[in-house]
Order: structure tokens, then sequence, then C-alpha cells
């Protein structure tokens, strides 16, 4: 074996080796470059929502800083109800909300509770019952700043913070307007997408009996939203509880946010807080959508790369095959220049004997010329194997199918390879039941095929000294089935799937050096199928085969032949 041919023996799977190692590293690099990405996109919509969560705390926390800002008051005020009319008045010539605010109550230790009427301009007396007075009396303890009472909801702030005095000014909110108003607002200029709201809203206050503020779906307030993409302590209360813990919560990890810590605004107590949810509503939550487009892109990815292998599957597969076959065509260049170059030795030297004389007797030219015939017909029969197979794979011959008695497929067969079976001195037994219907196809190639078999049956099995040709009807009686039978060696269990391929020779036939093209089989087979029919083998364990031309039975009644064409040959 030379060099290059080793070369080429080996690089195939050399190539599979390094290509399946390629195609393993772009998996795990594939895989890898997934999950960097759905982690950077999803660190980067949590920090998108984590920010729209604080940018919604904040202008929150504006709307009501405006309040405590415009209502200045000192405590040479405390009664001036023209000064905080005053001041409500300027706050609400330029607020967003002018409606927002709907009192003010003053309260001290000494007195009952204010109520500012601005329409009279005068502070009356507020309701003094015990439960109404007390719900003002918000500690205002080491207070230095306004306090707001989310569960009146209410803004705080003592006269003269850090002087002891426990005089308070109580801003009554709008709860209808902070409802319909303020947190919808809110929840549009935060959460709005291109043709709507992205995320469901719902603003929950109190614990552990929670009331729906604010809802942008119904219902969604007052589900259980344990898949919440994102949640906010509004006014931080957990905070305070929990100083470790941030506000604000999203469905994946971000960077804590400072400006949170900033936001002006403080709760009176934790079993009134508001708490602010929101949930992605068009594909679902973040983190379910985030994961579902993960495994999406995976699968995606893992789709091409199977593509991929099965591209390089069937790339390696065909390259196999393709080798196979020019090793193959070589065999049958190499076996068909042998077989031509004997008939050939063997004319030339005859020729050239009688030629020179040295065949001068009657006798012996009848021998040269019995042994130039038969060389002759030998040499004529392989050239009509090889066009035979070349012109059905080229150009596919019609025939003409007509019903035909099996007797007489059987005599025409016999009669064809009649001098080769008597050269042999073989044994042929003849099985041909009467009434037998008549077979659809055409004389001449039914005959071949026979013969075919017949001959390979002389190559491989001479040894055996007997050939059994048989007919039989098939048990759903469609076809009709003629068999070649032998008592050679028989066929290798790994050669049986190939023995009608084109070129293929055994690997027995090869070591035995027995004569042949690899052509006859295969040529049956595609006379066979052209006149719809096929080809069968079957091997004994103990030797022996049987080869099978199954041909379809011809309908009562047929007047016409039709005409088929054989398929081209592939290998």
């Amino acid at each position: 074996m030379s060099r290059l041919t080793r070369v080429r023996r080996h690089a195939l799977p050399v190539a599979v080796v390094a290509t399946t190692m390629v195609i393993i590293i772009v998996a795990i690099l594939q895989y890898r470059w997934n999950a960097a990405i759905s982690n950077a996109t999803g660190v980067r919509l949590a920090d998108t929502l984590q920010m729209s969560l604080v940018n919604w705390q904040i202008d929150l926390a504006r709307n009501l800083r405006e309040i405590e800002q415009a209502l200045r008051a000192s405590p040479a005020d405390w009664q001036d109800a023209a000064a905080w009319r005053q001041y409500l008045d300027e706050w609400r010539r330029d607020a967003r909300y002018p409606a927002l605010v709907q009192g003010l109550v003053l309260t001290g230790p000494d007195t009952a509770p204010l109520r500012l009427n601005e329409t009279s301009g005068r502070f009356e007396q507020a309701d003094a019952d015990a439960a109404f007075a007390t719900r003002w009396a918000i500690p205002s303890a080491g207070a230095s700043g306004w306090r707001l009472a989310p569960d009146m909801p209410a803004l705080v702030r003592p006269l003269t913070p850090g002087s002891g005095d426990a005089r308070q000014v109580v801003v009554l909110l709008n709860a209808d307007v902070i409802r319909s108003r303020v947190l919808p607002d809110l929840a549009h200029r935060y959460f709005q997408g291109t043709d709507g709201l992205d995320y469901e809203v719902a603003v929950i206050a109190g614990q552990p009996s929670p009331v729906v503020l604010y809802e942008s779906d119904q219902g969604f307030g007052t589900s259980n939203i344990d898949d919440a993409d994102g949640t906010l302590d509004v006014f931080g209360v957990s905070r305070a509880a929990t100083p470790t813990r941030s506000p604000v919560q999203v469905f994946h990890k971000t960077p804590s946010l400072v400006s949170i810590e900033d936001v002006p605004l403080v709760a009176g107590t934790e079993a009134h807080a508001w708490r602010l949810v929101v949930r992605h509503k068009r594909g679902g939550p973040l983190g379910a959508f985030l994961a579902t487009t993960t495994r999406r892109d995976l699968y995606i990815s893992s789709a091409a790369l199977a593509l991929l292998v099965l591209s390089i599957g069937m790339l390696v597969i065909t390259s196999s095959r393709a080798q196979r076959l020019a090793a193959l065509q070589m065999d049958f260049v190499a076996t068909v220049s042998h077989e031509l170059r004997t008939p050939l030795t063997v004319i030339n030297s005859a020729a050239d004997n009688i030629t020179q004389g040295v065949v001068d007797e009657t006798d012996q030219m009848r021998r040269y010329g019995a042994v130039i015939g038969q060389q002759a017909r030998q040499l004529s029969a392989l050239v009509e194997q090889i066009l035979l197979f070349a012109r059905h794979g080229r150009q596919p011959q019609p025939f003409a199918l007509v019903p035909l008695p099996v007797v007489a497929v059987v005599d025409a067969a016999l009669a064809g390879t009649s001098h080769l079976l008597d050269a042999s001195r073989v044994t042929v037994e003849q099985s041909v039941p009467a009434g037998l219907p008549d077979v659809r196809g055409d004389l001449v190639a039914i005959s071949q095929c026979l013969q075919n078999f017949i001959v390979n049956a002389l190559k491989y099995a001479r040894d055996g000294r007997w050939i059994g040709i048989s007919a039989a009807l098939a048990p759903d009686g469609t076809e009709v089935w003629l068999s070649v039978a032998d008592r050679g060696p028989g066929i290798a269990a790994q050669d049986l799937p190939h023995i009608f391929e084109p070129f293929y020779r055994g690997a027995q036939a090869s070591g035995s050096q027995i004569h042949g093209t690899g052509l006859g089989l295969a040529v049956a087979r595609e006379l066979a199928s052209a006149m719809g029919g096929r080809v069968s083998v079957e091997t004994a364990a103990t030797g022996g085969c049987t080869f099978t031309l199954h041909l379809p039975i011809a309908a009562s009644g047929t007047v016409r032949p039709t005409v088929h064409s054989s398929p081209a040959t592939t290998a």
C-alpha cells in the first residue's frame, strides 16, 4: 500500500474526530454565550425596572414635598387663618393636582383640633370625638420634619421641630384624588409601553389585611402575586425595620441604588405602609419570560448545531461512499482489463499459430476454430454486459411488457446458457409446475436476468455441480417467483446487503481469483425493476444460495402491451 493511499485512508477518521471536537467546543461556547447574554439581558431589564420603581417613588414624594414647601408657617401663624389660606392658594396655583389637599387641621395638647374653613377664612373646632382626636395625635417626639400618615392619609409636621412643642399641623390629603389621579398618572409615566402599560401595576396599603389603593388591571391587586417582577416599600417602612434589606426588590440581582435613601418621606407605622407591586404583562413575568427566551435561543442554537452535525455526517457518509465507489470502479477497470486480456491473448496466439503454419491438420484447425469461437463469444458476452449496464444507467431502455408463459421464459434462459452448462458439466434440475399464470414482462430482459443468475451460479458454485431452476406462485397470488439455486459456499453476511450493487464483488470472490465484473447481478436488478418486478437473494448457513426474480402476473384479458422505462442505475 502506497504512502498516499495510507494518508487518504487515515485522513477521513482524523477529519471526523477533529470536526467532532470543534463542534463540541462550539456547543460549549454557545451555551456559555447564551448564559452570558441571558444574564446581561436580565441585569439590564432588572436595572431598568428598578429605576422605574425608584423614579415612581421619587415623583410621588415630589408631589408631597411641594405641599411641605408651600406650608412654611411659623409659630406666629399658629391660628392665623389668613396666612394658612394664603399658603394653600399659592400651592394650588402651580400644583399638578390642586384637589390633592382637602383640608388643614391644627392640633395641640391644650386645645381641641381646629380645622381651617377656607370658605369663611376662619378656624373652626373639628370633630371632638375621642377616636378622631387620637388619629390626629401622631407622636412627634424627636420628629424634625414632615411625617406621612398613610392610613388617613395626611401630612403631619410639628410647629416648632425639636422644641418640645406638641402643637402640630395636619394636612389632610384627598384619598380619591390619590386613587384616581396621582397613582394612575405615575403608573403610566413610568411603566408605559408603546401601546399601553407594559406592566400590571398595583399599590397596596396595610398589613396583614391589605387594601388595594390602585390596580391597573382588574383583580391584579387582590390576587396572590408571588411572581411579581418588582416590589417597592413606598415609604421605606421595611428599610427601617430591617436596615440590611433594600425597599426595592426586583426579579434579578442588580447593583444597589443610593438615590432611594434620599426619598424625603417617612411612614407612620408598618401596619399602614404602602407597597408598589408590578408584573410584566405581555410576555409573562420577566423572570419566566427571560428563562423561556433563553431556552428558545438554546434550542435554536442546538438545532443549528444539530443540522451542522447532520450535514457533516452526511458529508462523511457521502465521501465514504464516493471513496468506496471509486475503489469499486478501479477494481472493475482492473477486472475488465483482465477479462479482456485473456480471450484476446488466446485469439491472438491461435491466429499467429495458424498464420505461421503451425496448424496444418484439419482436426487441429477445428480445435483452434472452436477455441477462437469460444473466446470470441466470451469476449462478446463481456462487452454486451458492459454495454447493457451503461445503456440502462445513462438512457433507460423501454420494454414492451406482454404476457409470457413461465415455461417459455425458463427455456429461453437455458438456451442462452446451454454452451456454458455443457462445458461446466453441472446437473440442471427444473421444477416448473403446470398451470402457473403468465408473467408480465419482456422475454429478452427476463431471459437476461435468469441467465445472469445461472452464470453467477456457474462461477461461484461450480464445485457443487448442481443448479436448480424453479418457478412458484407467490402466496398472495400477485407474483410468480423464478428462482436459481446452487450448492456452493453461499454468501457472507457482510456481503449480502451489497450483492446487487454495481461493481461489488465479495471478499470470497476476490480471494478465490474468480473472474467477473460485478455487473451481472446489478444488471439483473435494473432489468427486473424496469419491468415492475424485483430481485432477492437467500443464503443458507450450511452453504448454497438462491436468487429469485419476482415478476407480476399478467392481468387476464391483456391484449395491449404497455411500455415501461427502466430507472437510472445508482451506486
